[in-house]
């Protein structure tokens, strides 16, 4: 397996006691997901022993494994842009799941998924841009609530409409319902984050609207996968509205001029 794999140190300098993680890519599916099932059985035997304070070594070190599977997700990233097929994508989103109830698991490992189904869209649009669409609103959104370090941001919804980016019904109706999606949890977190100030109990680290927001990207991305030119009109002008919050730009507009010329 080391002939399939480059491999090379990378040392994170955030503290002195953080561990240095060994960057590896892999080129072939069985030997990344053969290191992932390595890694998930390394992973509960140290929460079987996470009480034993004595050990020093980079495997029973906390943030190791966080270091590690966001190594490991980038390496079905990488793959599945490389072969532009979605069991590689599964595999990674598998992966996510095994581990995600075992350590806390930040929005960027989240959009990894995310990247994964949408760098495979070309080749399998329907069957990607479903998982990728499906991810996002019933699984990433959910989970923010009981850890908002996983809220998704306007990237993490722009990763899902772009999945639809191409003209046709169906794909346009998907990208509209993830656009509505995320105008409406943009409007509840910024009640919820009113409340809790409210409260006294939230600072701005902790305001779930930071980058959640619709942007002119999340609009380009639905232009291109709109077949009517009447609902691609319907959708500038209510952007365009005073009340909007989306600032339109010039390859907003160029976008729509070439969908419906």
């Amino acid at each position: 397996a080391d002939d399939d794999m480059n491999s090379n140190s990378n040392s994170n300098s955030n503290d002195d006691n953080q561990a240095a993680v060994t960057v590896r890519k892999y080129h072939r599916i069985g030997d990344l997901v053969a290191a992932s099932q390595k890694f998930i059985k390394d992973l509960k035997a140290h929460r079987k022993n996470d009480n034993n304070n004595q050990a020093t070594n980079n495997n029973n070190n906390p943030r190791f494994f966080n270091d590690e599977a966001y190594q490991l997700l980038e390496n079905y990233l990488n793959m599945s842009r490389r072969y532009k097929t979605v069991e590689v994508a599964r595999r990674g989103h598998e992966f996510f799941l095994q581990i995600e109830n075992e350590l806390t698991l930040s929005r960027p490992y989240y959009d990894l998924v995310l990247n994964s189904y949408a760098a495979c869209c070309g080749r399998e649009k329907a069957v990607t841009a479903k998982a990728a669409k499906h991810f996002l609103l019933d699984h990433m959104i959910p989970a923010a609530v009981t850890n908002p370090s996983a809220r998704p941001t306007s990237k993490s919804f722009n990763i899902a409409i772009y999945c639809w980016a191409k003209p046709s019904y169906h794909n346009g109706n998907h990208a509209m319902q993830l656009l509505k999606r995320m105008q409406e949890y943009h409007n509840e977190s910024w009640q919820q984050s009113i409340s809790n100030y409210d409260d006294n109990s939230s600072n701005d680290a902790d305001d779930p609207t930071i980058g959640s927001m619709p942007n002119a990207r999340s609009i380009t991305g639905v232009i291109e996968a709109l077949d009517d030119p009447s609902k691609l009109l319907s959708l500038l002008d209510e952007m365009n509205n005073k009340a909007s919050t989306v600032r339109l730009d010039s390859i907003v507009f160029s976008t729509a001029i070439r969908a419906v010329s």
